[in-house]
C-alpha cells in the first residue's frame, strides 16, 4: 500500500514538474513572439539534424533577412538550479546538428560562471526573462536611471527690432510676455520658450552659462500701439546641475535580459509611480556620470519652474 502511494506521489510530482516546464516554455515563446512579430515562433519543434535524428527544440524562431532564411534555436530551462557548463555543451551539439544560425538558452535560475564563459566562447546567448506577470517566474525589475536636476540661478535676455527702427513695447513680466509667429499665432511666453528649449534638448544640460536663441523663426511682440512688431529674441541662463543615480521599479515589463552583457530587450514596460521626494532623499549623488559602471537606461530631467523670475521686467 505504501509503495503504491509513493509511486502515485512520484507520478504527481513528475506531472507537476512537466506542467511547470511547459508553462515556462510557453512563456518564453510568447515573449519571443512579442519581440519578433515578423518571425515564426514554434514551441516544442521537431527538426531533422544532419545526424539523421529528429531533434526536439523547445522554441524555434524562423525569419528571413532578404532572401536568407535564419533559424534560431532556444532552450527553455526552468530547473531549480543554475544552468551548468555541461548543459551549454549539449545544447551547442544540438544547435550544430540542426544547423541553427543562432542558439540561446533561457534559464529561470541563471547560469554558473563556467557556463557563461563556455557559452560566450561558442556563441550561445544566456538569457533570463523580464516579466512581471502572474506566474512562478515573475521578476522584480528595477531600471537604473539618472535624475539631472537643473537649478537656474540667473537669466537674462535681449530683444531688438528686426527692422532696425525703434518702437515702444508694452510693460510685461518674464512669464507674461507673449510671443507670436509670422502668422500672428501665439507661440508662448518668453519664459515658456526658454523652458521648452531646455526640455527639448536644444540647450546643453550642463553647468554654466548657456545661450538660447529664440529667433530661429520670426518672432513678434505687441507694441504699446497694440501693433505686432518683428523682433529678434535671445536669452542666456546660468545653470547649476546636480546628478543623482538610482533605480525605478517597473510595474509591468515583457522582455529578456542577456546574463553575460546585461543588455535588455523589451517590447513594453510601465514604471511604478516616480516619487521625486524619494529621488531627492534616497538616490546617490554622482560627480561624473561618464565613469559609472552601471549605465542608466533612462534620464529624468528636473528643471526649476522659473516662477521666482515672474516679477522681473525687461531692460529699459
Amino acid at each position: 500500500m505504501g509503495k503504491k502511494k509513493s509511486r502515485k506521489q512520484s507520478a504527481q510530482a513528475k506531472a507537476l514538474k512537466e506542467s511547470q516546464w511547459r508553462r515556462f516554455e510557453e512563456l518564453v515563446a510568447d515573449i519571443q513572439r512579442e519581440l519578433s512579430p515578423e518571425a515564426t515562433v514554434t514551441e516544442n519543434d521537431k527538426i531533422m539534424g544532419t545526424s539523421g535524428i529528429l531533434r526536439q527544440v523547445d522554441v524555434s524562431v524562423r525569419t528571413k533577412i532578404g532572401s536568407i532564411e535564419v533559424l534560431v534555436a532556444m532552450d527553455a530551462k526552468s530547473h531549480g538550479t543554475r544552468v551548468d557548463i555541461n548543459t551549454i555543451g549539449a545544447f551547442k551539439d544540438l544547435a550544430d546538428d540542426i544547423k541553427a544560425n543562432k542558439a540561446a538558452i533561457v534559464a529561470s535560475k541563471g547560469f554558473t560562471d563556467g557556463a557563461k564563459k563556455r557559452a560566450k566562447a561558442v556563441g550561445i546567448d544566456c538569457l533570463s526573462l523580464l516579466s512581471t506577470g502572474n506566474h512562478p517566474w515573475a521578476t522584480l525589475v528595477k531600471m537604473p536611471a539618472l535624475c539631472e536636476i537643473a537649478n537656474i540661478t540667473e537669466i537674462r535676455w535681449s530683444l531688438k527690432a528686426a527692422s532696425g527702427s525703434a518702437f515702444k513695447i508694452q510693460k510685461f513680466t518674464f512669464t507674461t510676455m507673449k510671443v507670436f509667429d509670422s502668422n500672428s499665432q501665439e507661440i508662448g511666453t518668453l519664459a515658456e520658450l526658454v523652458f521648452d528649449s531646455l526640455v527639448q534638448g536644444k540647450v546643453p544640460f550642463v553647468d554654466g552659462r548657456q545661450k538660447i536663441s529664440l529667433g530661429a523663426v520670426k518672432n513678434f511682440m505687441y507694441s504699446s500701439e497694440n501693433k505686432l512688431e518683428e523682433v529678434l529674441l535671445e536669452a542666456e541662463i546660468d545653470m547649476q546641475l546636480k546628478t543623482l543615480l538610482g533605480e525605478i521599479p517597473l510595474k509591468e515589463v515583457r522582455g529578456m535580459e542577456n546574463a553575460i552583457t546585461g543588455d535588455k530587450v523589451i517590447k513594453s514596460m510601465t514604471t511604478e509611480d516616480i516619487e521625486f521626494k524619494r529621488i531627492f532623499e534616497e538616490w546617490k549623488l554622482v560627480s561624473n556620470p561618464a565613469e559609472l559602471v552601471v549605465k542608466p537606461i533612462c534620464i529624468i530631467r528636473v528643471i526649476n519652474s522659473l516662477k521666482e523670475l515672474a516679477s522681473l521686467l525687461p531692460p529699459d
